[in-house]
């Protein structure tokens, strides 16, 4: 894949294609090229990274790049065409980024976000600049695709502001068991409910509904566990409903779904079915700086 004058122009040239008329964070050329309106910024919100990549890793930084390009994919799927990332900066300072990615070690965990609370309500920390993500190499190395996964959900809590769906709201590991037949049931979510292969996540992940959380807690009793999800005690309701509200809090974002205008939260969004995909290549039109 080639990131040449096609669409970004270098050294003195300037372009309207370059800006982003809008302020929705997506470059002008990038809203022509995926279907979105330049004029419009409420149809799609483009993410901005701001990258640091250790030394010691950095011979990686092809298989890296790859990564968040199809973690931009990843994130323009499972919100059905509302969001992707846009710009990729990497940076040579850890204090000037909003995303590290280093060999942390045995850390038993490949990737951690902040979230701030506003009020009595968590968001995510993109939007106040606040904290960061950190992605640790020492299990993301292995393969691209679940580098790409483990972004796309840790921006899920960094700029989407949700909670993890893999444990109870008392911290508590769903098992095994359980995660393996939620998946038979087509319960695969970002956050974590239901078990995948990593290195196939990204095309089958979406984000969590009300269809989900039913189908959780008809199996609760069977595996003895509690059905509420950290992502239910701190924010009430499914992925897809949570993301309508804040996205409308923090960036005006407005949902086009099922023929239907979302601005904000409804209740008619609580048993949405997802589109298929990931389809559209995103990622060919991600700005990257270096």
């Amino acid at each position: 894949m080639s990131y040449d004058s096609r669409f970004w122009l270098e050294s003195g040239g300037v372009s309207d294609s370059c800006e982003d008329s809008d302020g929705d964070g997506a470059f002008n050329i990038q809203e022509l090229m995926i279907g979105k309106n330049p004029a419009n910024p409420h149809d799609v919100l483009g993410i901005h990274l701001r990258v640091y990549v250790a030394p010691d890793i950095y011979r990686n930084i092809t298989n890296i790049l790859w990564g968040f390009l199809k973690a931009s994919r990843y994130i323009f799927d499972y919100t059905d065409g509302h969001a992707f990332i846009s710009l990729i900066e990497f940076v040579d300072r850890e204090k000037k980024a909003n995303v590290i990615v280093k060999d942390f070690g045995e850390t038993n965990w490949a990737g951690v976000a902040t979230l701030v609370p506003r009020e009595g309500y968590w968001f995510g920390g993109y939007w106040f600049d606040t904290g960061e993500v950190l992605l640790n190499y020492y299990y993301l190395n292995s393969s691209i695709n679940y580098f790409a996964a483990i972004t796309g959900h840790e921006l899920g809590h960094y700029v989407f502001g949700f909670f993890d769906e893999y444990e109870d709201a008392n911290g508590n590991d769903y098992p095994d068991d359980l995660q393996e037949e939620l998946s038979e049931n087509n319960v695969c979510t970002v956050m974590g409910l239901g078990k995948l292969d990593p290195s196939k996540e990204i095309y089958y992940r979406e984000l969590s509904t009300q269809r989900d959380y039913d189908i959780l807690a008809s199996l609760a009793q069977k595996y003895n566990v509690n059905p509420i999800t950290e992502q239910l005690a701190y924010k009430d309701y499914p992925c897809w409903y949570t993301i309508l509200y804040d996205m409308y809090i923090m960036c005006d974002l407005i949902f086009y779904l099922g023929g239907d205008v979302y601005v904000g939260p409804h209740d008619k969004v609580l048993y949405y079915t997802p589109l298929p995909g990931p389809f559209t290549m995103v990622e060919a039109y991600v700005k990257i700086i270096w």
